[in-house]
């Protein structure tokens, strides 16, 4: 089984990468958009990245953030806190 890594496209606007393979998680990926993917490092993998196509993420997400999962833009952050609510009467 090959090593999985994580992977983005270099283009967001264009697939970077369809490939089936029995390496992959799910035995297929399509690395596409601002998502980081979870990918095997397969041949096919390693021309992309050689050709600037795909890009290797270096930091793993944490596991409260899954590998395919986009953060909204205007999610709170440490920096940025959550605003406040009302509580409703009962």
């Amino acid at each position: 089984m090959a090593e999985l890594i994580l992977v983005k496209a270099a283009d967001p606007k264009r697939c970077a990468l369809w490939e089936r393979h029995a390496d992959h998680p799910d035995q297929e990926v399509f690395v596409w958009g601002e998502q980081v993917f979870q990918v095997a490092n397969t041949a096919q993998v390693q021309q992309r990245l050689a050709s600037g196509a795909l890009v290797l993420v270096e930091d793993a997400p944490t596991e409260e953030t899954p590998a395919t999962e986009e953060t909204p833009e205007d999610a709170p952050t440490e920096e940025t806190p959550a605003p406040k609510t009302k509580k409703a009467k009962a």
